[in-house]
């Protein structure tokens, strides 16, 4: 049986692990908002409009606006499979508003095989690549 002390440490470790969590999650969603933002020609205007007008139409369009829970921090992402990127974008509103959203923000570019971070030069390489064949 558990003491009451030892509840109180598991309950501070697992707030203080959550807030290590949220910090980690906020530096890396700035890093990645940094460096996949660039290939785009007005990089005040990351909305998803803006990132298809740049690249066109994606094979898939996906979101967790509508989930049952939906998450606290909404996540909408486009798919191109030729290229295999996958462009991430947060929901512009504040934390645990409800949908529609109407502003989404970039955040980062992955390859859908590798699940690697890819940086604005490999995104505009394999899209702009992709277009002359």
């Amino acid at each position: 049986m558990a003491t009451k002390s030892s509840g109180c440490l598991i309950t501070l470790g697992l707030i203080f692990g959550l807030i290590a969590v949220l910090a980690i999650a906020s530096s890396l969603i700035k890093q990645s908002s940094q460096i996949t933002t660039e290939p785009l020609p007005n990089s005040a205007n990351t909305g998803i409009e803006a990132v298809i007008a740049h690249y066109g139409t994606p094979d898939i369009i996906d979101s967790t606006e509508f989930d049952t829970p939906r998450p606290p921090m909404v996540t909408k992402w486009l798919i191109y499979k030729k290229q295999k990127i996958k462009l991430m974008f947060m929901a512009d509103a504040p934390l645990g508003s409800p949908p529609p959203y109407t502003k989404w923000v970039l955040i980062g570019a992955t390859d859908t095989q590798k699940n690697i971070a890819l940086g604005p030069d490999e995104v505009d390489r394999r899209m702009f690549r992709s277009r002359r064949k």
